[in-house]
């Protein structure tokens, strides 16, 4: 899986995420999950806050997870986490927002501190939500065969 997929998870368990040197996002305890059959579901506009912070902390709870789900060291899902979150920064730092599916999104303004604007839906099964292999509707027959050489007029040097 991937981090974003496990972070937006250990948020709707928690209802808390930090994510180091950006801010901590918190769930409304109001919110009540969708259930599995609805798949495409609406989040409220105060479900989700943020609050920056540029000195936030690495979330333990959130690298003792991914390092449940994945089943790696504590050092590589804290470097996996750590490898996201600067891809991220550098979207931020060239002026792309820092999109997290199923959640919303982070921009920078003008005095550099982060934004974040909450996502339209929630999708129930973030799995689900990857895109899918398109297959082409016709396959042209592919030959590996070789053709023979043509045959050219050699004439004796």
């Amino acid at each position: 899986m991937k981090i974003e997929h496990l972070l937006v998870q250990h948020f709707y368990n928690c209802g808390e995420v930090t994510l180091q040197s950006m801010g901590t996002f918190t769930l409304s305890p109001d919110f009540v999950m969708p259930k599995e059959n609805d798949k495409d579901a609406e989040i409220p506009d105060n479900a989700i806050s943020f609050q920056y912070n540029l000195r936030a902390t690495a979330d333990e709870a959130l690298i003792d997870f991914i390092v449940q789900q994945t089943r790696k060291m504590k050092s590589l899902a804290a470097a996996d986490l750590d490898s996201y979150l600067m891809l991220g920064k550098q979207f931020l730092n060239i002026g792309k927002p820092f999109m997290i599916e199923g959640m919303g999104m982070l921009t920078k303004n003008q005095q550099g501190e982060l934004e974040f604007t909450k996502g339209h839906t929630f999708h129930s099964k973030i799995a689900a939500s990857a895109p899918a292999l398109k297959e082409k509707a016709e396959n042209p027959e592919v030959s590996f065969a070789t053709e023979g050489k043509p045959a050219g007029n050699k004439k004796g040097l």
